[in-house]
């Protein structure tokens, strides 16, 4: 199940936001994890463009995550404009919560029926 594969990721580092992909691979969501890039791990994340490329044309990403290690699930203006950007959703999960949300840009650039599945598998 996606959600417990992103809560472990996110608590090995309990201090810092985690961050990566969710894919669509032979049937079921998987991660792909990535190194956060922010100076300030502890309250921001960053992917590189070359990760971000190669995750893009190299797998089914269906959505951007990261984790909030002390604040709530919610996500700020600056990844929802980052998910516009990209046209690909967000996902946040909170370790103080344990509470995930998702945003979903106006356009996509990803498979509709797949983010619709991944939001029911996190939202249960």
């Amino acid at each position: 199940m996606i959600a417990r594969k992103i809560k472990k990721t996110a608590f090995k580092k309990q201090n810092e936001e985690v961050c990566g992909f969710i894919c669509f691979e032979d049937g079921e969501f998987n991660i792909l994890e990535v190194e956060n890039m922010a100076e300030d791990k502890s309250s921001e994340f960053y992917i590189s463009a070359k990760s971000f490329l190669y995750a893009k044309q190299n797998n089914n990403l269906v959505a951007v995550f990261h984790s909030h290690p002390s604040g709530n699930e919610k996500l700020s203006k600056y990844d929802e404009t980052c998910s516009e950007a990209t046209c690909i959703p967000f996902v946040v999960f909170s370790n103080k919560t344990g509470k995930f949300s998702v945003y979903e840009p106006e356009f996509l650039d990803t498979n509709r029926e797949l983010v619709e599945k991944m939001k029911e598998e996190l939202c249960r």
